[in-house]
C-alpha cells in the first residue's frame, strides 16, 4: 500500500508518508458476514464511527491496495489515531521494510 510508513511502539501503526509503502494483508469476509466482521475488527482496533476521531485508538479509512497478483482493490485500513499519536513521537521505531512480519520475526533493523 503506497503512501504510508509502518512504525511500532509496542503496537504497529501506519501513518501517511509521501514516499513510503506498507505491506498489508487483505481479507474478504463472506458477504453475509461483512457488517459483523467490520464491527468486530473496528472493536479490535479501538475504532468507533460514533466516537469523535481524537478518541479512537486507530482511525479507519478507505485506501487503494496494489495486489501481488496484479490489479488494485479498495479496502479499509486502520491508521494511528490522534489520541495515540501524541504519545508515540519519541518512542516510535520505523519499520524500513514496511512489513510487520519483520517485527514479529525479530528482523527489525531500525
Amino acid at each position: 500500500m503506497e503512501g504510508f510508513e509502518l512504525f511500532v511502539d509496542g503496537i504497529p501503526f501506519a501513518r501517511p508518508a509521501g514516499s513510503g509503502s506498507v505491506i498489508v494483508e487483505v481479507i474478504w469476509p463472506v458477504p453475509s458476514l461483512y457488517d459483523q466482521v467490520l464491527a468486530d475488527v473496528d472493536s479490535l482496533e479501538g475504532y468507533s464511527p460514533y466516537r469523535h476521531p481524537p478518541y479512537n485508538l486507530y482511525e479507519r479509512l478507505e485506501v487503494v491496495v496494489k495486489l501481488d497478483r496484479g490489479g488494485e482493490v479498495r479496502a479499509w485500513m486502520y491508521r494511528i489515531g490522534a489520541s495515540v499519536r501524541r504519545f508515540t513521537v519519541s518512542r516510535e521505531t520505523l519499520v524500513p521494510s514496511g512489513n510487520y512480519a519483520d517485527v514479529r520475526d525479530g528482523n527489525l533493523d531500525a
